[in-house]
């Protein structure tokens, strides 16, 4: 077993758990926000880093926002096939769309376009934009340990089954296929499951907010990767969860202006 797919095997399940228990007391949008945050690519970024190299792994960082155009509009599909299909038919059509977009990027060899953060960032936003408007905050609930265990082994089996296919693929389909929202595959399909639409809605807000971060990070990330190797994550990284942090407290007052 490759040190990448065991870093994921790691990191997939603790992420889920995490932004589980973050949903659980602060809110559906607060776990959306956490899991779009970049902490799985960059944990798989690090190990790539050891392994391969500086030259090979700025390669990575810089094509890694193509897989949110695919990511954005699975979010979208969600939220829109939500209103006629429950929860089974809403994932199916979300993952068509995701992976009809994943063979359009390839077609169209999405890692050879220029400024492509800039580009996923406006996308992103756009999307933000047309998921539904969720009037009330997202009721909290209880979460039972076997359900927190289950979204944790499920995530190491999807990130054991992409990891297994992905070579068979070729290489534009895996590095497609290195951003699969294995965390917003889980998560949005149980809280719509269990919570409702009111709920899937609300994370599904926080997840866009989390891969503008993302998108972020890995735009700023290259600029100083010859100045600062490595290093040159902490500067990034502050920048995309301060922009994430700010974008939320800004959706929240907008949404839900405090009562005077």
């Amino acid at each position: 077993m490759s040190s990448v797919v065991l870093a994921k095997l790691i990191a997939g399940p603790l992420v889920i758990g995490i932004t589980s228990l973050a949903g659980q007391r602060w809110g559906q949008q607060i776990a959306g926000v956490l899991a779009g945050l970049p902490s799985l690519a960059l944990l798989i970024i690090g190990v790539l880093w050891l392994e391969q190299g500086a030259d090979f792994t700025r390669h990575v960082i810089e094509y890694a926002p193509i897989g949110l155009f695919a990511n954005a509009v699975y979010i979208l599909l969600l939220a829109h096939a939500s209103r006629f299909f429950k929860c089974f038919g809403t994932v199916v059509v979300a993952l068509l769309g995701y992976f009809l977009m994943a063979e359009l990027l390839v077609k169209i060899e999405a890692l050879h376009i220029h400024y492509t953060g800039i580009y996923s960032l406006a996308f992103l936003a756009l999307v933000y934009k047309a998921i539904p408007i969720q009037e009330k905050p997202a009721i909290k609930s209880s979460l039972p340990n076997s359900e927190l265990f289950a979204r944790m082994a499920l995530a190491a089996a999807l990130i054991m089954t992409l990891s297994a296919t992905a070579p068979a693929l070729g290489e534009a389909y895996s590095g497609i296929f290195t951003a699969f929202p294995v965390a917003s595959l889980i998560l949005p399909a149980f809280t719509f499951a269990l919570h409702g639409r009111a709920a899937l809605l609300h994370q599904l807000r926080g997840f866009v907010l989390g891969l503008i971060g993302f998108a972020l990070c890995f735009l700023l990330w290259p600029l100083g990767i010859a100045q600062w190797g490595f290093a040159a994550l902490i500067p990034a990284l502050i920048a995309a969860v301060a922009c994430t942090a700010s974008l939320h407290f800004l959706a929240q007052r907008a949404l839900f202006p405090a009562r005077t």
